[in-house]
């Protein structure tokens, strides 16, 4: 009988390690598919509050994020960031690369156009989507001045630094009310390949086209696009009762997403304010998308006068705003 309960001891040990082996590679497994969801590969930010979705990255977008993690985990030198305008602040990672822009965002000469246009069209009951966000030029600043920001963008260089320059303002009521998602915004929910010549340097692309520099063999990975009314559901906006402030700017991609968002526009009785980047010095949009963008700036009350002329014809280049709420500053 001794030997017989030495033995069942022995046999339930083994089950007990094997439920426990079972366990930690259940969770092993579960945490690898969150790592890859949020494009965050050693857990450190604490930020992601809502759904996080796949990122679609393979592993040529996973080295690239871990590179540049790598490199910004060992910066040490915080900068505070004075914007142009409202008095805010943010504090970002010192590093030399991006050391000359922010000096630009200091001084109003980057962009201006598009803080007086959060400055216009932004409260604390306005929910921020921010596409194509890059290092967060826009959404520090913005998330300080809206209810929440959900922030998205497909260049995992851009996102790390994104993520590290947030995470330097843990410590802010306002830093609770963000979300990063790596990802794109495209006509289908599908996954593309982007291109860069340098990632991180805000000009990748998901066009066949992209602004190439200093003749730089371009990098290449594979990410996943989500169309806007998707993200809307799975964020849980409502733009029937809350304001919705979008910013797109996608480096001629909005050639194809603008057309694409035209139906579902349509039949919203309230739209979502839009802030658009055209970027005709990296291509055009054809005839076909250039009308259908003009019928979209017709869904609206609102327009900047620069984007749609008399003759229909829509701007090629430069930032603009279509509002059903407020006329553009």
């Amino acid at each position: 009988m001794a030997l017989l309960g030495s033995q069942l001891s022995t046999i339930l040990i083994f089950i007990a390690i094997g439920i426990m082996l079972f366990i930690w590679y259940s969770w092993h497994q579960n945490s690898a598919v969150l790592s890859r969801s949020v494009g965050d590969c050693n857990g450190e930010h604490a930020f992601y509050k809502t759904v996080t979705l796949d990122s679609g990255w393979d592993n040529r977008a996973y080295a690239i994020y871990q590179r540049i993690s790598q490199k910004l985990n060992k910066k040490k030198e915080v900068r505070l960031v004075k914007f142009p305008f409202g008095g805010l602040t943010a504090r970002v990672l010192e590093t030399d690369e991006e050391s000359s822009f922010w000096d630009l965002v200091e001084k109003g000469t980057w962009e201006l156009k598009t803080y007086t246009a959060l400055m216009h069209y932004l409260s604390s009951d306005t929910v921020v989507v921010d596409v194509g966000t890059w290092i967060g030029p826009t959404v520090l600043f913005s998330s300080q001045l809206a209810a929440r920001t959900y922030a998205i963008e497909a260049d995992p260089a851009a996102f790390s630094k994104i993520s590290h320059n947030l995470k330097q303002n843990a410590q802010s009521l306002w830093y609770h009310h963000v979300h990063l998602q790596a990802g794109c915004l495209g006509v289908e929910s599908t996954h593309v390949q982007m291109k860069s010549a340098l990632p991180g340097n805000s000009m990748s692309s998901i066009h066949k086209l992209f602004q190439q520099g200093n003749n730089r063999a371009p990098a290449q990975w594979t990410v996943r696009c989500y169309r806007l009314p998707e993200l809307f559901t799975i964020w849980q906006i409502n733009p029937t009762i809350e304001h919705v402030f979008v910013k797109i700017d996608i480096e001629s991609y909005e050639c194809k997403v603008l057309p694409n968002l035209y139906s579902w526009l349509a039949t919203l009785k309230r739209k979502p304010t839009l802030y658009i980047a055209m970027h005709s010095q990296i291509t055009t949009c054809s005839k076909e998308e250039y009308a259908m963008i003009a019928k979209i700036a017709e869904l609206y009350r609102f327009r900047s006068t620069s984007f749609v002329t008399g003759n229909g014809s829509v701007a090629p280049t430069g930032e603009h705003v279509l509002s059903d709420l407020i006329a553009p500053p």
